[in-house]
């Protein structure tokens, strides 16, 4: 009788012990998975965040460099028909210099004849950026190998408009690629993340 009892009450405490081992596995598995999702979810939109945070601070500097060039655009002497397209080459040449990102600064005429500051010329009337222009566009276009340079670069343009507001001419600015790839390189998202930009 007492070893019925005994045996009887070691199959209970197996029973229940095994029942409490599951109970606590499962609700341990369960509470980690909820944890998984719940902090999945907060990377998830704090990368989203973090994404556009860094897209409006490269956005702001694309900005200022055409606020740059919309000044220059509205020089007196580029829009002077008895000044020669070399003149202004030059002249533009000058102004280049004053901003450390822009390694040239170039115009181009209505047939798409680009006047480069050593008296040589390059047409870009098949360029995106010439095409969208002439009709009023500002435009900022996909790394390329830029005709003036040789280089990889950004060109950012935008339209020469003379005294009546109708578009003589394209004013173009090459970024050489270092300059985005330098702001992309500073970017660091917690201790080893990076972001990176897809073009169009």
């Amino acid at each position: 009788m007492n070893k019925h009892r005994f045996s009887i009450r070691i199959k209970l405490l197996v029973i229940f012990g095994l029942l409490l081992i599951v109970s606590v596995s499962t609700l341990a598995f369960l509470s980690l998975n909820i944890s998984k999702h719940a902090v999945k979810e907060k990377v998830e939109v704090h990368l989203k965040d973090k994404a556009s945070e860094i897209a409006e601070s490269i956005n702001g500097n694309f900005r200022a460099i055409f606020q740059f060039i919309k000044g220059v655009a509205r020089s007196p002497i580029l829009k002077a028909e008895d000044v020669s397209w070399q003149e202004k080459a030059r002249f533009l040449r000058s102004e280049a210099s004053f901003s450390d990102e822009i390694s040239y600064l170039s115009i181009v005429d209505m047939q798409g004849i680009l006047y480069m500051k050593d008296d040589k010329n390059v047409s870009v009337a098949d360029r995106g950026y010439f095409i969208s222009t002439k009709e009023g566009h500002d435009g900022l276009f996909d790394p390329h190998i830029c005709r003036t340079t040789g280089e990889i670069g950004i060109s950012f343009s935008v339209p020469v408009r003379n005294d009546d507001n109708a578009i003589i001419a394209v004013l173009i600015a090459d970024v050489n690629i270092t300059w985005l790839m330098n702001i992309i390189k500073s970017i660091i998202i917690g201790k080893t993340g990076y972001p990176y930009i897809v073009s169009q």
